[in-house]
């Protein structure tokens, strides 16, 4: 085999490996925003609580689901997962607001907001 031939695979092989995965990435700014605190650093007492919390999914998962959707769901726990189990949105609030928000551009008011304080 040539050198330029093995160089060139060296090379792609490089390449290929260094490909970053963005999951794992995401997944640690939302447990930093959510657990870090003002400084957005996690702290070694933030992170046991970073780590309990995930524990206790864990195991309602595991109470909760038979032992393979358990493992399947375990292995597949995203940052969407996360997002969608911390953020809780109240639908009913959500429909009132809505609402709200569609008479009162029916009504034509509009919201205004105060110009900016000179100094």
């Amino acid at each position: 085999m040539k050198i330029t031939l093995m160089l060139a695979i060296v090379q792609f092989l490089i390449q290929v490996l260094g490909v970053v995965q963005l999951g794992p990435f995401v997944r640690k700014r939302l447990f930093v925003f959510i657990f870090g605190g003002e400084d957005g650093q996690l702290q070694d007492a933030e992170k046991v609580i970073m780590n309990v919390w995930l524990a206790m999914v864990c195991k309602r998962m595991y109470d909760d689901l038979e032992f393979h959707q358990f493992i399947a769901t375990a292995c597949s726990f995203s940052d969407e997962d996360f997002q969608s189990l911390v953020m809780n949105e109240n639908a009913e609030q959500k429909k009132k607001t809505q609402h709200d928000m569609s008479l009162e551009a029916g009504n034509g008011s509009k919201r205004t907001v105060p110009p900016p304080s000179t100094m």
